[in-house]
């Protein structure tokens, strides 16, 4: 049976609110800190998923992909929801079994 193509509302593809518009914060520090609990906390999440803990190449890997693929505002700054972890971890399987022979991707 072939499957119907998905259609899109305008709430799968606008930003939804993040909780810098709910939360202010009194110093750059306190947002810093609030920021990497949430990390934190959804790394723990998606260690559960996983059923282990992540190698620090593995980790690092994950945050770089959830930071390249997160949305940003015009400076640069994530101002969206993270990007999936469980996405994450798919692309950076599929970009180390796919990584030139001889190590870096540089």
């Amino acid at each position: 049976m072939k499957k119907k193509p998905r259609k899109y509302t305008l709430g799968d593809v606008l930003p939804r609110p993040t909780l810098d518009n709910v939360i202010e914060f009194d110093d750059e520090d306190e947002a810093v800190a609030f920021w990497e609990r949430e990390i934190d906390r959804l790394f723990e999440r998606f260690y559960t998923k996983l059923g282990r803990r992540l190698t620090e190449e593995e980790y690092v890997g994950i945050l770089g992909i959830v930071e390249e693929f997160s949305p940003k505002d015009p400076e640069g700054d994530i101002c969206g929801p993270y990007f999936p972890f469980g996405y994450a971890w798919r692309i950076y399987q599929y970009r180390k079994k796919h990584q030139p022979k001889g190590g870096g991707t540089d």
